[in-house]
């Protein structure tokens, strides 16, 4: 594969994604290979809804509480879920994402990561990742990084897309 080959060659990466990649000046592997991460996200063991501090993304193992619930206005599709752990009680609220209430099964834990609203005597969180326990355990204590990126381009997909960039053998571009 070649270092200036066009991004579109990864696995994955059709043509919408990559005029989103295009937004972002990134055309070549060379060039997301350079895309640099603007911050870096260190994962932590889930802590108490109560514990958490209100400036930074927290880590929360909740159970689904409730039924969720879908509400309509013009092309915004609001899923609400609660959530609970041993201190309290929190709604999940997802944006544009209908799935989330045949996703989440009423009973059942997950780890919740995401920015933590408290609303008074209420806890919010809005469109929080979501993983089941043991596909979160791996991820603790290691850094992510945060990229630049723009509106219908996730930081999951451009570390995707890096990851596969890494993996691949790319002949040496230095000149000799």
């Amino acid at each position: 594969m070649e270092i200036y080959g066009p991004i579109g060659l990864l696995k994955g990466i059709g043509e919408k994604t990559e005029q989103l990649f295009h937004r972002l000046h990134i055309e070549t592997m060379l060039d997301l290979l350079y895309h640099v991460p603007r911050d870096y996200e260190k994962y932590e063991e889930p802590v108490l809804l109560t514990a958490c501090d209100f400036q930074t993304p927290q880590t929360l193992r909740l159970f689904i509480i409730g039924n969720p619930t879908t509400k309509i206005f013009g092309k915004l599709n609001i899923t609400t879920i609660h959530g609970a752990d041993e201190t309290g009680q929190i709604e999940l609220v997802f944006f544009n994402k209908p799935y989330m209430k045949t996703v989440l099964k009423k009973g059942t834990a997950y780890v919740f990561r995401g920015k933590v609203m408290n609303q008074g005597r209420f806890y919010r969180m809005e469109n929080p990742m979501h993983y089941h326990e043991e596909e979160y355990l791996p991820y603790v204590g290691q850094y992510f990084p945060i990229y630049p990126t723009t509106q219908g381009l996730s930081n999951k997909t451009i570390r995707k897309a890096i990851g596969q960039a890494l993996t691949k053998k790319i002949t040496d571009f230095m000149p000799e």
